[in-house]
């Protein structure tokens, strides 16, 4: 599931300029952000919470992806991806405290 999920965010850099809709970015879970195991040690959790925020942080998304955003749904777009940030950034800090 992890791996499908890579190679689909993947796949954003080919998008064409305002062309990507809400529909197309492949959103994580919302009940488990960062494809967190049961197996996973806290330091496991901490690499895949960096991980995450690699690809979803608000300001480092934007710079990859802002112009590929469809006008219309750019602002909605965005403000979902802050709001999955600030979730991850919420989930590294309770498993690192």
């Amino acid at each position: 599931m992890y791996a499908a999920h890579l190679h689909a965010f993947a796949r954003l850099d080919a998008a064409r300029p305002g062309s990507l809709r809400e529909a197309d970015i492949p959103w994580p879970y919302p009940n488990n952000l960062v494809f967190q195991t049961r197996e996973d040690s806290p330091a496991d959790l901490k690499q895949k919470c960096n991980e995450a925020l690699m690809r979803w942080h608000s300001d480092k998304f934007e710079a990859s992806f802002g112009a590929k955003l469809r006008k219309g749904e750019s602002e909605r777009i965005l403000c979902r991806v802050k709001a999955v940030s600030q979730k991850i950034i919420e989930l590294r800090r309770v498993a690192t405290s």
